[in-house]
């Protein structure tokens, strides 16, 4: 038995699916000169503490946002969770969905660090339900 590798010929063209944004640039960059604002330095020079060439905060970000790589080292230069970066970034946008993952992101993050940081050394399990709960509910908000 023969096998070909030879693509069939489709004489039906395919209309390429326009895809939407998923990244919200502008909001990227306010969140990185808060950042940057509340180390008491330049953005320029928490690009330079990151190792992440400075002019690329005045470059649009592609359709899919920054590099993985960059989000990161900006992250550790600026001593925040690496997910208030990915965050910002998606928070704002025409989609409902992108905005509550957005929200429910930040306010997860920031719920688990506060419970981390109020609990005894054997934290009880008893008050997670109740933190859940507040997550959900600061999820709903419109705001």
């Amino acid at each position: 038995m023969k096998t070909t590798s030879a693509i069939p010929n489709d004489p039906t063209p395919t209309a390429k699916v326009p895809r939407l944004r998923r990244w919200n640039d502008q909001a990227y960059k306010e969140f990185v000169a808060v950042c940057a604002e509340n180390l008491g330095i330049s953005i320029n020079a928490l690009y330079k503490r990151a190792g992440v060439d400075p002019s690329s905060h005045c470059t649009e970000a592609k359709r899919n946002g920054r590099s993985i790589e960059q989000i990161l080292a900006l992250a550790d230069a600026a001593q925040r969770d690496p997910i208030l970066f990915i965050a910002a970034g998606t928070v704002g946008q025409r989609d409902n969905k992108s905005g509550e993952l957005g929200k429910l992101a930040i306010i997860s993050t920031l719920a688990s660090h506060l419970y981390v940081a109020l609990s005894p050394t054997h934290p009880s399990t008893d008050d997670i339900p109740k933190l859940v709960n507040a997550v959900l509910s600061a999820v709903k908000r419109p705001d």
